[in-house]
């Protein structure tokens, strides 16, 4: 079988080649963020070698080699584990790796044993293999091991989407802006390529290979847009303005709290003094450790009290008052040659997406719906702030 370099072989060579010059750049580049970099660089680098296999498959160089099958085939189940990994890091820069961890590889390493085989074969038996490979299109990707891997692929999108999904609930108790350092970008990415990992499951169903040609164009276009919004969005070091008796403390909690209920009520009635009198919710780069400090309480204590007595996170408690001072305003004669957006603006949200997603969420209609139905009488009346339920205890 002689060698064909046609268009989807001349696609996986560039590929090939692209990543390997994207993980060049990521490994070397000089920044704070190296660590970070290279765990994303090694993920374009075994991406890239993965390739590999498409361009000998397609230039019919697998045919001349088929030892190379055994080569990449490992390297597929590396994959999963370096974007986990890298979605840690990216959530907790100063993560150490721990020895026990490198078990992540075993799938890989037993890949490769069973691998093993296609290195013992002798000429004759080599020359089957190759045969068999090129028997239909659908024989080079519908396989046992295929399937096996995007069940691991998937796993491991899960998992990483738990972390995000959990680091999102854990800064919500810290920050009243969470845009900055909620890593949405690496989700979405995430969730499409679950999406992705359901499309290769039903394209090895329907054993189909212009559907597989697709798919190959989709992974592409996922993974190196993980290194492309990498450069927009580099790690925001979130962990310096969380206090140190909070870094490890999981919100719910308090069980060897120290805070008394005489002094919570206490807490609770300074926090809607300093809201109601400061205004503080009209700084948008306002957290609970600026609160704190504030009120010079410990930063652990107001987030016990947001979170039993007001029954909110920081994020959810800074917000409401957000929401109640663009309600007043939008209602106001003396604002209406005023933008809604500006408005929102100045009541601490600092994005158009954030100020629409919170007032939506609390009031059940959006910003510009609320100013429509209060020119007709129809909006929706202003509650008071959500007081802890202690405060009228005697």
């Amino acid at each position: 079988m002689q060698l064909s370099f046609g268009l989807m072989a001349l696609f996986a060579l560039l590929i090939f080649i692209q990543g390997a010059l994207l993980g060049a750049v990521l490994w070397f580049r000089p920044d704070a963020n190296r660590r970070l970099n290279r765990w994303l660089g090694a993920f374009v680098w075994v991406f890239a070698a993965t390739n590999m296999t498409d361009f000998a498959y397609e230039s019919k160089l697998l045919y001349h080699l088929p030892l190379l099958e055994g080569l990449t085939a490992p390297a597929y189940f590396v994959l999963p584990p370096l974007l986990f990994f890298y979605t840690r890091l990216q959530i907790k820069p100063d993560r150490v790796f721990q020895g026990w961890e490198v078990l992540h590889c075993l799938p890989a390493l037993l890949v490769a044993l069973l691998e093993l085989p296609l290195f013992l074969m002798n000429e004759r038996e080599s020359e089957a293999f190759a045969q068999s490979l090129y028997a239909t299109k659908e024989a080079y990707f519908v396989n046992e091991g295929t399937v096996l891997f995007i069940v691991y692929l998937f796993v491991y999108l899960a998992a990483s989407i738990r972390l995000l999904i959990r680091h999102c609930g854990h800064i919500r108790q810290f920050f009243s802006t969470i845009e900055p350092v909620s890593m949405r970008w690496l989700r979405n990415i995430l969730i499409g390529l679950c999406v992705i990992s359901l499309f290769w499951a039903l394209t090895i169903y329907l054993a189909s290979y212009s559907l597989y040609m697709m798919l190959e164009l989709l992974v592409v276009v996922s993974l190196y847009s993980i290194a492309y919004l990498h450069f927009l969005h580099p790690p925001v070091s979130y962990k310096t303005t969380i206090p140190d008796d909070l870094v490890r403390v999981e919100p719910a909690k308090y069980g060897k709290s120290t805070l008394r209920d005489e002094h919570a009520r206490q807490y609770s009635l300074q926090l809607i003094e300093w809201m109601e009198t400061k205004k503080g919710y009209l700084d948008p780069d306002i957290t609970l450790a600026k609160l704190a400090a504030d009120l010079n309480a410990p930063a652990y204590h107001i987030s016990q009290v947001l979170n039993s007595l007001f029954g909110q996170t920081f994020f959810d408690f800074i917000n409401h008052y957000r929401v109640e001072e663009t309600k007043r305003e939008l209602i106001n004669p003396k604002k209406n040659h005023l933008t809604i957006l500006s408005i929102g603006l100045d009541a601490g949200f600092n994005s158009k997406a954030s100020f629409n997603a919170v007032f939506k969420k609390v009031t059940g209609q959006t910003p510009s719906e609320y100013r429509k139905a209060s020119l007709t009488g129809t909006h929706v009346l202003i509650y008071p702030p959500h007081l802890p339920l202690k405060r009228a205890e005697p």
